[in-house]
């Protein structure tokens, strides 16, 4: 069964993705950009039909997509609706022809050896099954395909979200501990896949712009966490005076990534 997350404030629509990704975009060093890391450890030689679950707004191909030195058969899926609406919207403006279609990791409506790539890039917290959902992706792999999985490590963001704990300890998020990372998935993968490579990818941001900080916390938990408009302004005044202070405010980055056979 589909889930209709298409309704989900989180989800609904590309906004809370985009001005998440904006951070990224903005204050990544050159050159150093997580995408461009990606595409350094992707090889789309014998690629033919390739599919990405959880494709969000498309980044990953709006990003860099000219390195497809081939035609490939490009089928994004999402379980959001509105984010396949913003992904469709994206690649048409730059030339990409894909097919969109509104799917669930944990039961992918496809037949089994279908692609030989599936990738999966933050996103594989967000299946009802870990162990499910890898197992759908082994499934619809050919047998000499791989799949590209990206996982946050612990730590990754941890600064934006330890100011929202200042001023509410409570019920403010700890991704850390509550996200599917690099460290439990790396033992998952090698239950489910026969090769796993991992490449580790990690650089601290220099953020100069706090309201930007704080629109980047407040669409991290939007939908499924509600805080009063008194909090995001303590947000914007803290991390205001910390930027003052020192002149940036530091983000650490840490991703891994890994191919799997």
């Amino acid at each position: 069964m589909i889930k209709a997350l298409n309704t989900n404030s989180q989800y609904a629509t590309s906004s809370n993705l985009d001005a998440r990704i904006n951070l990224h975009r903005v204050y990544t060093p050159p050159g150093k950009d997580f995408w461009d890391f990606t595409w350094t450890h992707y090889d789309f030689t014998k690629v033919s039909r390739l599919l990405e679950v959880g494709c969000g707004s498309g980044a990953f191909w709006t990003h860099e997509a000219q390195c497809l030195s081939e035609p490939v058969d490009l089928i994004l899926s999402d379980m959001s609706i509105g984010m396949l609406d913003s992904a469709r919207t994206n690649l048409t403006e730059i030339g990409i022809r894909a097919c969109y279609q509104v799917s669930d990791v944990d039961n992918l409506p496809y037949e089994s050896a279908t692609f030989d790539t599936v990738l999966a890039q933050f996103m594989q917290y967000h299946a009802t099954s870990q162990e499910g959902a890898l197992l759908e992706i082994s499934r619809v792999l050919r047998d000499d395909g791989w799949a590209g999985v990206v996982l946050t490590q612990p730590g990754h963001m941890e600064e934006i979200f330890r100011v929202m704990r200042q001023f509410d300890p409570i019920s403010a998020p700890n991704f850390e501990s509550e996200h599917f990372t690099s460290e439990h998935g790396a033992r998952l993968l090698r239950s489910v896949f026969n090769e796993v490579q991992r490449y580790d990818y990690g650089l601290r941001m220099r953020v100069k712009d706090p309201e930007m900080l704080t629109r980047y916390a407040e669409a991290s938990v939007e939908g499924i966490l509600t805080l009063p408009v008194s909090c995001w302004k303590d947000y914007l005044n803290i991390v205001t005076k910390e930027i003052s202070s020192r002149g940036y405010f530091p983000v650490s980055k840490k991703c891994a990534l890994f191919i799997c056979r």
